[in-house]
């Protein structure tokens, strides 16, 4: 679920949830964003805010989100960068229209924060292949390339 939080800091850049999973996340957004929206399974609904007033941001549901994905767990600042880039736009400073979320970009937004947490994970992997191999590399320097181990070394000079 994709939801939505509004802050009533002295600071309107930063913006919070009150979901137990987010943090206070720094982000220069104008007092009037606009964005809200839920998906459950293959239903996506969406919800009115006033613009103005308060800074609006999809940060809980992506934390839950995050948190709901396991061990692939993408940076909050790439998160809120992807949910943000595809929230809805045109609402001005001192705005009091009420204005409904399009559904597309909230399907959107979610399927750019699945392809980031892919990406991730999969850097993640590579890095994790890259760090072993530079360490098997590191513990044979020196030493000829069909020799892999201690034994191997020992039976060799026996």
């Amino acid at each position: 679920m994709l939801c939505v939080a509004s802050t009533t800091l002295e600071d309107p850049t930063k913006l919070y949830s009150s979901s137990k999973h987010s943090h206070y996340i720094p982000l220069a957004a104008p007092s009037s964003s606009v964005a809200a929206g839920a998906v459950r399974g293959e239903y996506y609904s969406s919800m009115r805010f006033r613009g103005g007033g308060a800074a609006v941001a999809l940060v809980g549901g992506a934390a839950a989100l995050m948190s709901s994905i396991g061990s692939t767990k993408p940076d909050p600042y790439d998160v809120v960068r992807v949910l943000i880039h595809e929230a809805p736009r045109g609402v001005q400073d001192g705005d009091r229209q009420l204005m409904d979320v399009n559904v597309t970009n909230i399907g959107r937004a979610v399927e750019a924060w699945l392809q980031l947490s892919l990406e991730l994970q999969e850097r993640q992997e590579r890095a994790g292949k890259r760090v072993k191999k530079e360490a098997h590399v590191k513990q044979n320097k020196g030493m000829p390339r069909d020799v892999f181990d201690l034994d191997a070394i020992v039976s060799k000079n026996d």
